[in-house]
Protein backbone atom coordinates (compact mmCIF):
# COMPACT_ATOMS: atom_id res chain seq x y z
CA UNK A 1 0.00 0.00 0.00
CA UNK A 2 1.17 3.44 -0.62
CA UNK A 3 0.29 6.93 1.07
CA UNK A 4 -2.79 7.77 -0.76
CA UNK A 5 -4.47 4.17 -0.22
CA UNK A 6 -3.49 4.17 3.53
CA UNK A 7 -5.22 8.21 3.69
CA UNK A 8 -7.94 7.02 1.79
CA UNK A 9 -8.34 4.15 4.60
CA UNK A 10 -8.02 6.26 7.45
CA UNK A 11 -10.32 9.22 5.87
CA UNK A 12 -12.71 6.49 5.36
CA UNK A 13 -12.45 5.38 9.25
CA UNK A 14 -12.43 8.78 10.79
CA UNK A 15 -15.66 9.77 8.73
CA UNK A 16 -18.01 6.67 8.78
CA UNK A 17 -17.01 6.65 12.81
CA UNK A 18 -17.99 10.24 13.42
CA UNK A 19 -20.85 9.97 11.29
CA UNK A 20 -22.24 6.94 13.52
CA UNK A 21 -21.55 8.57 16.81
CA UNK A 22 -23.11 11.61 15.56
CA UNK A 23 -26.35 9.77 13.81
CA UNK A 24 -26.62 7.09 16.98
CA UNK A 25 -26.57 10.08 19.53
CA UNK A 26 -29.56 11.76 18.34
CA UNK A 27 -31.21 9.93 14.75
CA UNK A 28 -33.91 12.41 14.68
CA UNK A 29 -32.13 15.20 14.78
CA UNK A 30 -32.44 16.55 11.39
CA UNK A 31 -28.65 17.94 12.03
CA UNK A 32 -27.22 15.16 13.23
CA UNK A 33 -29.01 13.35 10.15
CA UNK A 34 -27.90 15.25 7.41
CA UNK A 35 -24.08 15.57 9.04
CA UNK A 36 -24.50 11.81 8.90
CA UNK A 37 -25.62 11.62 5.23
CA UNK A 38 -22.37 14.18 4.49
CA UNK A 39 -20.03 12.19 6.85
CA UNK A 40 -21.23 8.70 5.41
CA UNK A 41 -20.85 10.19 1.69
CA UNK A 42 -17.31 11.02 2.43
CA UNK A 43 -16.51 7.51 3.87
CA UNK A 44 -17.88 5.78 1.02
CA UNK A 45 -15.92 7.62 -1.74
CA UNK A 46 -12.80 7.18 0.85
CA UNK A 47 -13.30 3.60 0.99
CA UNK A 48 -13.93 3.71 -2.76
CA UNK A 49 -10.93 5.46 -3.49
CA UNK A 50 -8.74 2.98 -1.83
CA UNK A 51 -10.01 0.24 -4.04
CA UNK A 52 -9.53 2.30 -6.93
CA UNK A 53 -5.67 3.06 -5.76
CA UNK A 54 -5.20 -0.60 -5.01
CA UNK A 55 -6.79 -2.29 -8.52
CA UNK A 56 -4.55 -4.21 -10.72
CA UNK A 57 -6.92 -4.62 -13.72
CA UNK A 58 -8.50 -1.40 -15.76
CA UNK A 59 -11.60 -3.10 -15.44
CA UNK A 60 -11.35 -3.32 -11.84
CA UNK A 61 -10.18 0.78 -11.75
CA UNK A 62 -12.95 1.88 -13.80
CA UNK A 63 -15.39 0.60 -11.99
CA UNK A 64 -14.12 1.81 -9.09
CA UNK A 65 -13.85 5.15 -10.62
CA UNK A 66 -17.33 5.36 -11.39
CA UNK A 67 -18.21 4.18 -8.07
CA UNK A 68 -15.94 6.24 -6.07
CA UNK A 69 -17.51 9.50 -8.30
CA UNK A 70 -21.08 8.24 -7.37
CA UNK A 71 -20.39 9.11 -3.70
CA UNK A 72 -18.20 12.17 -4.81
CA UNK A 73 -21.41 13.44 -6.31
CA UNK A 74 -23.17 13.67 -3.49
CA UNK A 75 -21.14 15.37 -0.82
CA UNK A 76 -21.85 19.13 -2.02
CA UNK A 77 -25.23 18.11 -1.82
CA UNK A 78 -25.01 16.52 1.70
CA UNK A 79 -23.29 19.35 2.99
CA UNK A 80 -25.74 22.33 1.66
CA UNK A 81 -28.10 20.31 3.35
CA UNK A 82 -26.34 19.74 6.47
CA UNK A 83 -25.35 23.26 6.34
CA UNK A 84 -29.18 24.28 6.25
CA UNK A 85 -30.50 22.58 8.97
CA UNK A 86 -28.01 23.92 11.05
CA UNK A 87 -29.14 27.17 10.47
CA UNK A 88 -32.25 26.31 11.03
CA UNK A 89 -33.60 27.15 7.61
CA UNK A 90 -34.45 24.10 5.68
CA UNK A 91 -37.89 25.53 4.99
CA UNK A 92 -36.82 28.44 3.45
CA UNK A 93 -34.34 26.66 1.47
CA UNK A 94 -37.08 23.77 0.79
CA UNK A 95 -36.75 24.57 -3.39
CA UNK A 96 -33.20 25.33 -3.31
CA UNK A 97 -32.35 21.85 -1.56
CA UNK A 98 -34.61 20.21 -3.97
CA UNK A 99 -33.20 22.12 -6.79
CA UNK A 100 -29.38 20.85 -5.69
CA UNK A 101 -30.62 17.33 -5.07
CA UNK A 102 -31.85 17.23 -9.01
CA UNK A 103 -28.53 18.80 -10.33
CA UNK A 104 -26.25 16.25 -8.34
CA UNK A 105 -28.62 13.32 -9.40
CA UNK A 106 -28.19 14.38 -13.23
CA UNK A 107 -24.74 13.95 -13.10
CA UNK A 108 -25.11 10.89 -11.09
CA UNK A 109 -26.97 9.15 -14.00
CA UNK A 110 -24.41 10.08 -15.91
CA UNK A 111 -21.68 8.64 -14.08
CA UNK A 112 -23.45 5.40 -13.58
CA UNK A 113 -25.20 4.77 -17.15
CA UNK A 114 -23.01 6.89 -19.65
CA UNK A 115 -19.30 7.16 -20.89
CA UNK A 116 -20.00 11.17 -20.64
CA UNK A 117 -18.60 11.65 -17.50
CA UNK A 118 -15.65 9.36 -17.18
CA UNK A 119 -14.41 7.99 -20.55
CA UNK A 120 -11.64 5.85 -19.39
CA UNK A 121 -8.53 5.24 -16.86
CA UNK A 122 -4.76 5.52 -17.76
CA UNK A 123 -1.55 5.72 -16.68
CA UNK A 124 -0.73 9.53 -15.23
CA UNK A 125 2.55 10.09 -13.39
CA UNK A 126 2.69 7.45 -10.62
CA UNK A 127 -0.92 6.13 -10.96
CA UNK A 128 -1.51 3.29 -12.78
CA UNK A 129 -4.94 4.13 -13.68
CA UNK A 130 -5.98 7.69 -13.75
CA UNK A 131 -9.57 8.94 -14.73
CA UNK A 132 -10.10 10.73 -17.89
CA UNK A 133 -12.82 13.34 -18.21
CA UNK A 134 -15.38 13.45 -20.38
CA UNK A 135 -17.47 16.29 -21.40
CA UNK A 136 -20.13 16.33 -18.32
CA UNK A 137 -16.92 16.22 -15.92
CA UNK A 138 -15.95 20.08 -16.06
CA UNK A 139 -19.25 21.83 -15.57
CA UNK A 140 -20.11 19.01 -12.85
CA UNK A 141 -16.52 19.97 -11.37
CA UNK A 142 -17.39 23.49 -11.39
CA UNK A 143 -20.74 23.32 -9.99
CA UNK A 144 -19.31 21.25 -6.85
CA UNK A 145 -16.70 23.58 -6.53
CA UNK A 146 -19.54 26.48 -6.38
CA UNK A 147 -21.50 24.61 -3.66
Amino acid sequence: MDYYSVSALINFITSFVLGSIIFIRNPRSKINYSFSLFAFSVALWSLSYYFWQVSETYANALIWTKILMAFAIFIPAFYVHFTFAFLGILKEKRSLLVLTYLIFLFFLLLNLFTSQFIIDVKPLLTFNFWPSPAIFFHPFLAIWAIY
